[in-house]
């Protein structure tokens, strides 16, 4: 691989991780939503005593950012393998 491509793969490889960080933030965030409306429910007369979860739909959309994530992670070692040959910074996670 020359430098030029290792750039090259480098800069979009880079570009597409806050893509993939926005889409697991964004199913993250839906599962909470879910979860949270469930949890601070707050009855309003004494015959309805609690609110039903959809715990199918949340663990979609866990499993969806568990998926988004481990693509994440392959994109990062991908471009940390790339770095120094495109001479560029690493990248991590915190």
């Amino acid at each position: 691989m020359t430098n030029y491509e290792a750039i090259g793969r480098y800069h979009v490889a880079v570009k597409r991780v806050p893509e993939l960080i926005a889409k697991q933030n964004n199913s993250l965030t839906r599962a909470s939503a879910l979860i949270n409306n469930v949890a601070q429910y707050k009855p309003y007369n004494t015959h309805i005593i609690g609110k039903r979860c959809n715990f199918e739909a949340s663990q979609n959309l866990l499993t969806e950012a568990e998926s988004i994530n481990d693509e994440s992670i392959k994109l990062i070692e991908e471009i940390n393998f790339l770095a120094p040959i495109a001479e560029e910074p690493e990248i991590k996670l915190d």
